[in-house]
């Protein structure tokens, strides 16, 4: 072996020694970045904390006795959580309430719903209040991270101000 060779191997082996430590710190990012832990981290810290957002309105129709609902939601990322729609009067007093549970992806969604179908949460449909209220959606969202957040609430207008169905079919079109 030359001496050239030899310094040209012995400068290979200090080259690779000085690398190892630099492959080491980028296998143990992405470990961490793909770790739960740093999924919570960024879940906690860095996602905004509306996860879920949503819009709701009161409709009247002339051929409906309830009014109808719609509503539209999108969400920042894919979740599981439970909803609940809570209707107040104009003093502030919670009418009803309902729950349930759903899943929300990031494509979101907006639709018009009957009265009965909107308010399905495992209990039948309460009656329409006979004196004006309006009504709140509210989120508790729980991503595979394991990390709640709270979403909302996401309120109406007033049932005596209702929306047009024409104003409605502008917005789904």
């Amino acid at each position: 072996m030359t001496n050239d060779m030899r310094k040209r191997l012995v400068a290979e082996l200090h080259a690779d020694r000085r690398a190892y430590p630099w492959a080491l710190v980028v296998l143990a990012m992405i470990y961490i970045f793909n770790s739960p832990v740093a999924e919570r981290l960024y879940d906690r810290h860095v996602m905004p904390s509306q996860w879920v957002v949503a819009e709701i309105a009161i409709t009247q129709t002339t051929t409906e006795e309830a009014p109808l609902i719609w509503y539209q939601r999108r969400s920042l990322r894919d979740v599981q959580g439970t909803w609940t729609v809570a209707a107040y009067d104009r003093a502030g007093t919670r009418l009803f309430t309902q729950s349930g549970s759903g899943d929300y992806w990031e494509q979101g969604r907006q639709s018009l719903w009957a009265w009965s179908a909107f308010l399905v949460g495992g209990t039948p449909a309460p009656p329409v209040p006979s004196t004006p209220f309006k009504m709140c959606v509210s989120y508790r969202l729980t991503p595979p991270s394991g990390v709640e957040s709270r979403s909302g609430p996401f309120c109406s207008n007033w049932s005596d101000e209702p929306i047009s169905i024409s104003e409605i079919n502008g917005v789904i079109e």
